[in-house]
């Protein structure tokens, strides 16, 4: 079995999708049915589905929504099927925008009506001290 995941890290609000691959003993696709399981941090299961592969040996559709308030950290997503078994870890955690101060400094303290051209520099710095860059 193979279960790979589209991302390893989600935050709360978003839906995890898997996709199972099952391969028989000589390597080529084999038609099983999946069971998919879902771990939260605590070792608790939160979520349960299954899917028959079909003779494409590829079962998907296993989508697990997380709801705004859910437990953060790492998650295991685990799927069975005839025996054997594969599990695929990710993290679940708000993202938040890091903070950064813009400061403009001009040559000329003011502008006149008959400024022709503003000269200056810009600096972007994130609030713990490192230059933005771009």
């Amino acid at each position: 079995l193979v279960g790979p995941l589209k991302k390893p890290m989600y935050q709360p609000g978003q839906t995890v999708r898997a996709r199972v691959v099952a391969l028989g003993s000589d390597g080529g696709e084999t038609d099983v049915e999946v069971e998919i399981t879902v771990e939260d941090p605590n070792g608790f299961k939160v979520h349960r589905a299954a899917a028959r592969t079909g003779a494409s040996g590829v079962a998907s559709g296993f989508d697990f929504p997380l709801a705004l308030q859910v437990t953060e950290g790492a998650y295991t997503l685990a799927a069975s099927a005839a025996g054997l078994s594969a599990a695929a870890a990710f993290e679940v955690e708000r993202y938040n925008l890091p903070k950064f101060e813009l400061s403009v400094t001009t040559e000329d303290a003011f502008l006149t009506p008959s400024s022709q051209v503003l000269r200056g520099a810009v600096d972007a710095r994130y609030t713990y001290g490192k230059p933005v860059s771009g």
